[in-house]
């Protein structure tokens, strides 16, 4: 889940589409239960960047 809130926030960024309608996709496309950016929030910016960095050292 961390890979797609990361993937969400860098097409957000990109301006590629809004945050609530990649939300949307998501849900609908990739059966999230959740919305990616309400998972940010929760879970939180750095919890979510020390899962990248620690899957990343993995697949090193």
């Amino acid at each position: 889940m961390a890979a797609v809130v990361n993937k969400t926030g860098n097409l957000v960024a990109a301006d590629v589409a809004l945050s609530d309608e990649i939300d949307v996709a998501v849900m609908r496309g990739a059966g999230f239960p959740s919305e990616p950016t309400q998972l940010a929030s929760d879970v939180g910016n750095v919890r979510i960047l020390e899962v990248l960095r620690q899957r990343h050292e993995v697949t090193d």
